[in-house]
């Protein structure tokens, strides 16, 4: 929910720490995977969702089925 009372200072800290969450958590599959596809390809997503399997954030890496992540989790 957007909000007219979010500081954009704030928003970009939280914005930037959002990413680099992410970017650990990609790098930290690629160096425990043992995956060629992983390591080398980067055919992954970290991604970080609520508590309800809604999108928050994705990770630079494999963007094609970002989409659709939220979809896949609903339904469990």
């Amino acid at each position: 929910k957007a909000s007219s009372k979010i500081d954009p200072i704030t928003y970009e800290v939280v914005r930037h720490s959002l990413w680099n969450i992410n970017e650990e958590h990609g790098a930290t599959i690629q160096r425990l995977s043992g995956s060629p596809v992983a390591m080398y390809a980067l055919d992954l997503n970290p991604s970080i969702l609520s508590e309800d399997g809604e999108f928050v954030f994705f990770g630079p890496y494999m963007q094609y089925m970002s989409g659709v992540t939220d979809t896949k989790l609903n339904g469990f």
